[in-house]
């Protein structure tokens, strides 16, 4: 009896055993020999009922064995007599999709509340990790990780960490440029900026499932994104930032024409702040993406709720 589960867990608490546990859930299903697929929110297994239902209680014992309270869900999609129901799903979904014009939605509008980008310049002895969890645990509802001066080994270990532990918390993991590398530790996504690859070329590369971001200061530059494939547009800087010291700063009507030219969500970024965060009332972004407004703070934690909660305000 063909059977597709969903499964998902739904930690109570945060913390590295925690993270460690989960992923180590999610190799024994990946290793599992059946075929499965991890999102953000859920790994889909699929295979007959008595194997999907061992791999799920090899997975869930793992949690357990370590003490951790957590709440299980499981969906299931039985059909007697049906084989691959895992791709049968994703290609009726594709035909109503060309019925309807209508695109994937592969990265929800709330998802870009709050979207924190990793920066080590600020860890003073802490691990990037650790930051990133207070940063979670204060609000951001997506992470990117941004590393331009770490070598490919140093880069994959330190992603790999990022991305269990936000799939801990059901959020989304984006990995900066490293289109390869996201591919590698199975990331929710990929963001290029205008310098880097093609969108196009990128999402012939990372396929459909995987989330696209592309940085943008023009309507032109949105449309094509957009048109190429981008799931979300990042546009800025719309504040002087030093993050990026060459970046010309957009004016607010720019921001709103390019808000306005596109369907996809757009997320507003550089030099964004509690204080300045309101001139962008009305533009119609979805969210704002900040580096040093998080991890520059001696209490990130605080720092992001303040963060989420002024950014809920204007949207």
């Amino acid at each position: 009896m063909n059977t597709l589960i969903a499964f998902s867990v739904a930690p109570f608490g945060a913390g590295e055993e925690l993270s460690d546990a989960v992923a180590e859930a999610v190799q024994i299903i990946r290793a599992s020999g059946l075929k499965n697929r991890t999102y953000s929110m859920f790994t889909e297994i699929e295979g007959e009922w008595d194997d999907v239902m061992k791999v799920v209680k090899d997975a869930t014992f793992v949690l357990a064995q370590k003490g951790l309270r957590t709440e299980l869900v499981l969906k299931a999609d039985i059909r007697p007599g049906y084989t691959d129901t895992m791709n049968g799903k994703l290609e009726r979904l594709d035909s109503s999709l060309k019925k309807t014009g209508t695109r994937k939605l592969r990265l929800p509008r709330s998802a870009l509340t709050l979207y924190a980008i990793t920066d080590r310049q600020w860890l003073s002895g802490e691990t990037l990790e650790s930051q990133v969890e207070k940063a979670i645990l204060g609000g951001a509802t997506m992470i990117q990780i941004r590393e331009k001066d770490l070598d490919e080994k140093a880069f994959f270990d330190e992603a790999e960490k990022l991305l269990a532990l936000c799939h801990a918390h059901s959020i989304p993991f984006i990995v900066n440029d490293g289109v390869r590398l996201a591919l590698r530790i199975g990331a929710d996504g990929v963001h290029v900026g205008q310098s880097d690859m093609n969108a196009r070329d990128v999402r012939a590369i990372i396929g459909d499932d995987k989330i696209l971001g592309v940085s943008v200061q023009t309507v032109e530059q949105a449309r094509a994104a957009q048109e190429n494939g981008a799931d979300y547009l990042g546009v800025g800087a719309v504040f002087p930032t030093s993050s990026k010291e060459d970046a010309a700063v957009l004016s607010k009507e720019t921001l709103k024409s390019i808000c306005a030219a596109v369907s996809i969500p757009v997320v507003a970024i550089g030099g964004i702040t509690k204080d300045n965060i309101r001139e962008l009332r009305g533009t119609g972004i979805a969210g704002i993406s900040v580096i040093s407004a998080i991890f520059s703070q001696k209490d990130i934690q605080t720092a992001a709720a303040v963060l989420k909660q002024k950014s809920l305000e204007i949207l």
